[in-house]
């Protein structure tokens, strides 16, 4: 079922087929989702990393996407790395921090990043922030705490 929920998507989103290829099968490796033409043959990290990349560039081709990053403070060196790849990308990065003694990334690491992804950028349009209200949400009283 998500493997043809993947490629539904990737035919939507990408007209062609080398692209579309080469896309789904590191986004299948990062999803683990079976892809089709996939042998099991091990990519580089770097590999992988550009592919997930051209799959942004490609969302962000016709409108605005965010990634948003929740407790970066626990993101393994990893993934701050794949963040780091994508910070002059056309999407904007949004990593939340919280302040962690038991952090596994290291507080500077993960504010470099939040500082480099900030609104000063000049070629990311400064923009109101968002609020649950501009996002047409408001509370669930009938579930604590909830947001519908």
């Amino acid at each position: 079922m998500a493997a043809g929920k993947l490629a539904d998507g990737l035919d939507r989103l990408l007209p062609d087929e080398a692209e579309r290829v080469y896309i789904s099968l590191r986004v299948g490796r990062l999803l683990g989702v079976p892809v089709a033409g996939d042998d099991g043959d091990t990519l580089s990290r770097e590999d992988l990393f550009a592919g997930w990349r051209l799959f942004f560039e490609r969302l962000a081709a016709d409108n605005p996407v965010v990634l948003l990053v929740e407790d970066a403070q626990y993101a393994d060196s990893g993934l701050l790395d794949f963040l780091d790849y994508l910070i002059d990308c056309r999407l904007r990065l949004c990593p939340l921090v919280r302040p962690s003694t038991s952090a596994t990334a290291s507080s500077a690491t993960c504010s470099e990043l939040a500082d480099s992804t900030s609104a000063s950028r000049t070629d990311v349009p400064k923009r109101p922030p968002i609020t649950a209200k501009a996002c047409g949400l408001r509370r669930r009283p009938e579930i604590p705490g909830a947001w519908g």
